[in-house]
């Protein structure tokens, strides 16, 4: 019953985090990423898309990278999603040396690129 209730909150708050990064409140949506640490949650690979998203909506790339090293160095890996949402970044942010790095990141990993990117 505990891991389920702890699944829960996780949802909760990636819902949270989605909700307010598409409102353009990224400050919500820092606020409540970072209060999941204070709860003792760990962010899941949906959690950080979400914020990561944010970010890229924003034209925040150095932010969404950033976050894209610190999900990595605590253990949760990226899917296809993490991927496509930071290609699709750095396209629109017109960088492409990013754009070029992550292509060839992503083919060391086995994963393609999607037809939104």
């Amino acid at each position: 019953m505990g891991d389920n209730n702890l699944n829960s909150d996780i949802f909760v708050y990636t819902i949270l985090v989605n909700g307010a990064s598409r409102c353009r409140r990224l400050d919500i949506a820092r606020d409540v990423f970072s209060y999941l640490s204070a709860k003792g949650l760990q962010p899941d690979v949906r959690t950080y898309n979400a914020m990561i998203n944010g970010f890229c909506r924003e034209g925040l790339m150095s932010e969404a990278k950033d976050l894209f090293l610190v999900m990595e160095e605590r253990g949760c890996l990226p899917n296809s999603v993490t991927f496509n949402v930071l290609l699709q970044g750095f396209l629109k942010s017109q960088l492409h040396d990013e754009v070029e790095k992550l292509l060839l990141q992503m083919k060391e990993r086995g994963f393609s690129h999607d037809a939104t990117a």
